[in-house]
């Protein structure tokens, strides 16, 4: 009984205090831009539209069908996608931990925890396609921990069907998790210490053996991938698809989107969390590469070589937008990982003032291991405290209920704010019907959700890190005729204006569209020729 409790409490208590955490900000401030062309594209799929084809977005669609599956069982609303994300926070938290649990003890494995709660979700409380692709990816690793620990091959087709799942909802964690299970595999195979260690099924050879994982991992990703291709084909968006969700993303996004990596100094958190990674993870290798020449390595390394593959390549994310906020995104693995690094020290260091003290047991050696435990958190208590501050710092204007706004629900914002959208929402609402088109530039996705007013064009961002076809635009905006354009411009992406990057597309509603309403840096504009 006690073994159980040791086993399943901690988990337990880290659901409980992730869920009460993050349900002090669920529910506060709106992201107009990426929020709502989540909750935008799921609504087009609901209304039988098919990504790519019908919409553009660069990622996979796992997240937009899933939401639009929620949206018709449980109606459409903001607060929906926020109860989705609170309980993911809380599940991937603790997710995390048991991943952590594997190379930590309970202690390090918990701080983990703590710091990806802290740093993570409330930076980008609301929907988001990497949130999902976070989660799925953590499942696929702990069911590949599974397997390298039970050597059963069912844990190894579900650690790859994972990550064809992840691949799905995003399409670089999904490669990412997919390439570490293959470089797992591969290593635990050719390394003789980590043969012994995690030795394969006995009647196998090595070769048939990696043959077999290798067509386990195709098997799962197929399991996946081949019935949504086969979808894709049959309406007409798969080349469309690659060109949006594989060229795209791999060969332009970099030429509008490129953000540099932050500065280190003046050292702040966020400095220090962003250059963690490029310290733990050599430090990392160094030690389980040392361990293997020694002949000191145990099975827990083969783990560890799993999770320094995943947290490099997962790093990887970070890039080419490199602000802090996606820096974020590409760190999850470094949770587990730097507390492995702490856990690795108090071993040392309290095997070492056991030998020099002399304590071989009882209240000596555990008054050793008290004060070095202390000694390798001070470090994370300082990440723990910037991290409460700075949420507590980043909500606390968040007063404003805006209920009262179709489909938002009991999400609060500042008044500036609040005052804002339900200006902008009711006047579209009072002045459309619900079949009138409407066209938003260049960011604020939210509004097509929230007024319940679709965009006519294809694009529904008009930002530098899009691709758009400025030509197309106009000439549906001039069939269509939409009468009324919001036009924003509180916040210019990366300082980019956009009369300036989409001129034409600016000149031609300039040309067409007269204001009519304004509220706070957005303009809404009615058409003025036939």
């Amino acid at each position: 009984m006690v073994k159980k409790l040791q086993v399943y409490l901690p988990p337990i208590i880290i659901l409980i205090i992730a869920f009460a955490y993050l349900f002090l900000f669920f529910n506060k401030r709106i992201n107009l831009l990426d929020e709502g062309l989540s909750l935008y594209a799921s609504e087009r799929i609901l209304k039988g539209q098919v990504p790519y084809r019908d919409f553009f977005v660069m990622v996979t669609p796992g997240t937009f069908y899933f939401q639009a599956l929620l949206f018709k069982i449980f109606g459409s609303s903001v607060i929906l996608g926020r109860w989705i994300v609170l309980i993911e926070g809380a599940l991937t938290t603790m997710l995390l931990y048991l991943v952590a649990k594997r190379v930590n003890s309970i202690v390090y494995a918990a701080l983990g925890a703590i710091l990806f709660l802290l740093w993570e979700f409330p930076q980008w409380m609301s929907t988001n396609y990497s949130w999902y692709g976070i989660t799925l990816a953590l499942l696929a690793i702990l069911s590949l921990s599974a397997y390298l620990r039970k050597q059963n091959y069912r844990w190894l087709l579900l650690a790859s069907i994972l990550a064809g799942l992840t691949a799905f909802f995003k399409q670089n964690i999904g490669f990412f998790s997919a390439l570490t299970i293959f470089l797992t595999v591969i290593l635990r195979r050719i390394i003789p210490a980590f043969r012994e260690t995690n030795p394969p099924l006995a009647e196998e050879t090595q070769f048939k053996g990696f043959l077999k994982e290798i067509g386990y991992l195709a098997l799962g990703i197929s399991i996946i991938f081949i019935p949504f291709i086969i979808y894709m084909v049959s309406k007409g968006s798969l080349l469309l698809m690659f060109k949006d969700a594989v060229y795209y993303p791999l060969f332009l996004y970099k030429e509008g989107a490129a953000l540099p990596f932050p500065e280190l100094l003046p050292i702040r958190a966020e400095s220090v969390l962003s250059y963690l990674p490029l310290i733990t993870y050599p430090l990392i290798a160094l030690i389980v590469i040392i361990r293997v020449i020694l002949k000191l390595n145990t099975e827990r390394d083969i783990e560890l070589v799993m999770l320094a593959i995943f947290g490099s390549l997962f790093f990887l994310a970070s890039f080419p937008r490199a602000d802090f906020i996606h820096v974020s995104f590409g760190i999850m693995p470094l949770f587990i990982l730097f507390p492995y690094l702490l856990n690795w020290i108090f071993d040392m260091l309290s095997t070492g003032l056991s030998w020099l003290f002399k304590a071989k047991g009882g209240a000596k050696l555990r008054t050793i291991q008290v004060v070095v435990v202390i000694l390798t958190l001070i470090g994370p208590a300082f990440l723990v405290r910037d991290g409460i501050v700075i949420n507590q710092e980043r909500y606390k204007w968040e007063q404003a209920s805006i209920s009262d706004v179709n489909r938002a629900g009991d999400i609060y914002l500042s008044y500036y704010n609040a005052l804002k959208i339900r200006t902008i929402v009711s006047f579209i609402r009072e002045n459309t019907k619900p079949e009138d088109p409407i066209f938003v530039v260049p960011w604020a996705v939210m509004f097509y959700f929230l007024t319940e007013r679709d965009n006519p064009t294809r694009w529904d961002l008009i930002i530098p890190t899009s691709l758009f076809d400025l030509d197309e635009i106009i000439a549906t905006l001039e069939e269509v005729k939409p009468r009324y354009v919001i036009w924003g411009y509180e916040w210019d992406v990366d300082g980019k204006r956009f009369e300036v990057y989409a001129q034409k597309l600016a000149k031609y509603i300039f040309d067409n569209y007269d204001t009519v309403e304004f509220t706070n840096k957005y303009e809404i504009l009615e058409r003025t020729s036939d």
